[in-house]
């Protein structure tokens, strides 16, 4: 649970990181993840003890947001207005539409386990209908919040397939 506070951070954090190639720019990556990974292992000496083997999750999101949000500012002071206000929105909304999606999948698979199912095959087809229905979720309230990024992902993603179908 503590690690998937910041598991979208690394994502984020190679977009951004891309820039600075383009800009022929490999260093402050570089300085950047090995701070974000001195962090983590500080923290993880640090908070070991006193919550046990917790601190390494939490340190590795805390070390990845970290990593991001330097390259991030670093980015904005080396290439100008980039669309922060914009980017922000946008991020805002996927994590909302993420928390209600996740939210939406958890409470339909605890119904379904009040059913109580207790082989692992109807466990697991549990978790495929649920994760299907949680994705079905998260893409109406996608379109629901007009992010047009997942139309063109998912155009993306139909078209060769169709192509390959033969329609």
């Amino acid at each position: 649970m503590l690690y998937s506070m910041g598991v979208w951070a690394p994502a984020a954090a190679r977009c951004v990181a891309a820039g600075f190639y383009a800009l022929k720019d490999t260093k402050t990556p570089a300085i950047t993840g090995l701070f974000a990974v001195g962090l983590c292992i500080g923290l993880n000496l640090l908070l070991m003890h006193r919550i046990g083997f917790l601190s390494f999750a939490l340190n590795t999101a805390i070390a990845q947001i970290v990593d991001f949000s330097l390259l991030y500012l670093l980015f904005r002071r080396k290439a100008g207005s980039i669309g922060g206000r914009a980017t922000l929105g946008l991020m805002l909304k996927v994590a909302g539409i993420s928390l209600l999606s996740g939210l939406f999948t958890f409470g339909l698979f605890r119904v379904m386990i009040r059913l109580g199912h207790q082989r692992s095959l109807m466990v697991l087809a549990e978790v495929i209908i649920c994760g299907c229905a949680g994705l079905v979720c998260c893409y109406f309230l996608s379109r629901l919040f007009r992010i047009a990024e997942v139309k063109a992902t998912l155009l993306e993603f139909w078209t060769p397939l169709r192509r390959r179908l033969g329609k």
